[in-house]
């Protein structure tokens, strides 16, 4: 009797020794044991969309006092590629007074601007701004380019559509073209015949201050070379030749 209560006291020790050991080893797998990894971000996610860009640039570009241009706030803007920020330099350069701006494609501010939805071909965005000028309105076709995955504004198209055989910037070739379709029918040496008006087919720009303007009245049609220069007051005409 007495080795069979010796042998059930000696199983008992070993049941609580090999729980004393489970309950060891499974705290000690619970301290140690790594937490999952988070999944990293995914690197090819952008950090703003190409109307996003768009819409931040505008708003800092017509809220900032005094002069944008005369700062030179685009030229450590990270929304305007080098390239464009190039071409900025080289457009103002070309001003002997004065001038427009090529980011609102006017002289003025506006007093509002809308921004359209991006219209996204691969690595390459095209966005329509609508500047409202106390009523009127005028579009604007920004151009973005996808840089090292974040969209950058590359170009700013004053006058969509323009034939420029030469390639002026866009700016310039709105300012000019705006200039010639408003003033055609005072410019023309010869007048519209039957009582008609003049108006602009198509304007090819043949150097950095000349173009070739074509227009008609719907009777006669003529084709002009003309010599323009860029001042404080806008565009000024120095010679129209038929």
């Amino acid at each position: 009797m007495k080795d069979k209560t010796i042998k059930i006291l000696i199983s008992s020790v070993i049941v609580v020794v090999l729980i004393w050991a489970a309950v060891s080893v499974y705290n000690s797998y619970q301290a140690n044991k790594i937490a999952p990894v988070s999944a990293p971000a995914d690197s090819s996610e952008e950090t703003a969309g190409p109307q996003a860009v768009v819409k931040d640039f505008y708003q800092t570009w017509v809220d900032y006092e005094p002069n944008p241009l005369v700062d030179k706030i685009y030229q450590s803007n990270p929304s305007l590629t080098t390239v464009f920020q190039n071409r900025i330099d080289e457009i103002l350069a070309g001003f002997d007074q004065g001038g427009f701006d090529p980011v609102l494609c006017a002289q003025d501010k506006p007093v509002s601007f809308s921004v359209g939805l991006p219209d996204v071909v691969a690595d390459t965005a095209r966005v329509i701004v609508t500047m409202d000028y106390y009523g009127t309105l005028k579009n604007v076709a920004v151009i973005l380019k996808l840089v090292d995955k974040v969209w950058q504004i590359d170009n700013i198209a004053c006058q969509e559509g323009e034939d420029t055989a030469y390639q002026v910037s866009p700016a310039v070739a709105n300012l000019v073209g705006d200039y010639l379709r408003d003033n055609i029918n005072e410019l023309s040496p010869v007048e519209p015949v039957l009582g008609g008006t003049f108006y602009v087919l198509s304007i090819s720009f043949t150097g950095p201050y000349s173009a070739r303007v074509e227009y008609e009245d719907g009777h006669i049609r003529k084709t002009a070379e003309v010599e323009f220069q860029l001042a404080a007051e806008g565009v000024e005409i120095t010679s129209f030749k038929l």
